[in-house]
């Protein structure tokens, strides 16, 4: 057993001791009921970021990496979501990513319209495996299986985040597989403990963490996990798993969406100062979302816009040699979409807004 997780910690790419706030991390799961799925990444970084070069993968049921050089895409090309280079996430914003299913017979399981809203991307309408051709399950998750955020780094992809343990598939109340369970925050976090009490504490699956549940990474998070846990496994020797969810995640009700697209993260402090002047001006984009003209109105002067589109492509700018308060910007050209709107004030201090095109 310990042999395995040896090797799959060589398969797993790392970068080494990474810097806090300084690469996306995975900020909010949702395993809802039905197809209520989501994940949100997080980008705790002062400057946007491409999503050109990160995947994220889906080791479902206890699944581990192949041995290098064979990479996941060629053996199990359904477990990665790919990102198109459109894709970027603004500073210290997030992507919300889901799956949106209206087939399912029963209407209860297709997913809800609440978690739809939230959403800034899907890439599956489908989670059957048998389906033709074949979609991205990545976020098909069930509570027991990990998930993981790769970066491309020259002809490698390395690990920027691990949620849960790969290689890992928590056990139920009976020591099964099924039906699914998920990690808790009682040793050993993968199993049912000796002693537990289901008089006391009720049964067992009220304890899962990782099933039915929404999970909120704490704020006092400032990067992501880049070494796989240790896997737990029943003794002699007993050893707990290396995830323990109430490390570094908050738990809240199943199917409850309302923290979805926005993170609190103390790597905005790192940027305290100048967080705190940008917070006394009053600076508004609107309407927002909007499909013909876009005011920007502030107290303090604007030096200088720049709109970018997703794949970081610069498609408009203005040099306002005596400075504004007041910008209106006419949007005909534009395409429906989301754009960046970076601003200059007077005073240096930069801003970085989501500007939506309907």
């Amino acid at each position: 057993m310990k042999d395995l997780f040896t090797s799959l910690a060589l398969c797993i790419g790392t970068v080494g001791f990474a810097q806090n706030c300084s690469d996306l991390f995975i900020s909010e799961y949702v395993e809802g009921t039905g197809n209520n799925k989501a994940i949100e990444i997080y980008n705790p970084t002062g400057n946007p970021i491409s999503l050109e070069n990160y995947r994220l993968i889906r080791w479902d049921n206890g699944s581990v990496p192949p041995i290098p050089p064979t990479d996941v895409m060629d053996v199990y090309p359904t477990k990665v979501t790919m990102f198109p280079a459109s894709m970027v996430i603004a500073p210290f914003d997030v992507m919300v990513l889901g799956i949106n299913i209206q087939s399912d017979p029963d209407p209860n399981n297709n997913t809800w319209p609440e978690l739809l809203a939230k959403l800034d991307t899907f890439f599956t309408t489908d989670c059957a495996p048998s389906i033709v051709p074949p979609q991205p399950r990545t976020v098909c998750f069930n509570g027991d299986d990990a998930l993981e955020l790769q970066k491309k780094s020259g002809a490698e992809w390395v690990t920027v985040d691990i949620f849960a343990c790969i290689g890992e598939q928590p056990l139920n109340s009976a020591g099964t597989y099924n039906p699914t369970a998920g990690w808790t925050a009682l040793l050993p976090y993968f199993a049912k403990p000796d002693t537990y009490n289901p008089t006391l504490q009720g049964p067992y699956f009220k304890q899962y963490w990782t099933q039915n549940h929404g999970m909120i990474r704490k704020s006092s998070v400032l990067k992501g996990i880049y070494v796989n846990p240790t896997a737990g496994q029943i003794g002699p020797p007993a050893v707990p798993s290396g995830f323990n969810p109430s490390l570094e995640w908050d738990t809240i009700e199943v199917n409850v969406f309302d923290s979805l697209g926005v993170h609190t993260c103390q790597c905005s402090y790192l940027f305290s100062t100048e967080e705190e002047e940008l917070s006394q001006i009053k600076y508004v984009i609107y309407p927002n979302p909007a499909n013909e003209m876009v005011l920007l109105s502030s107290t303090l002067p604007v030096r200088y816009i720049e709109i970018y589109s997703l794949s970081g492509v610069l498609v408009w700018q203005l040099d306002i040699a005596q400075g504004a308060t007041q910008i209106l910007i006419s949007l005909t050209g534009y395409t429906t979409g989301i754009y960046l709107i970076q601003t200059t004030f007077e005073n240096g201090l930069k801003s970085s807004r989501k500007l939506i095109v309907e």
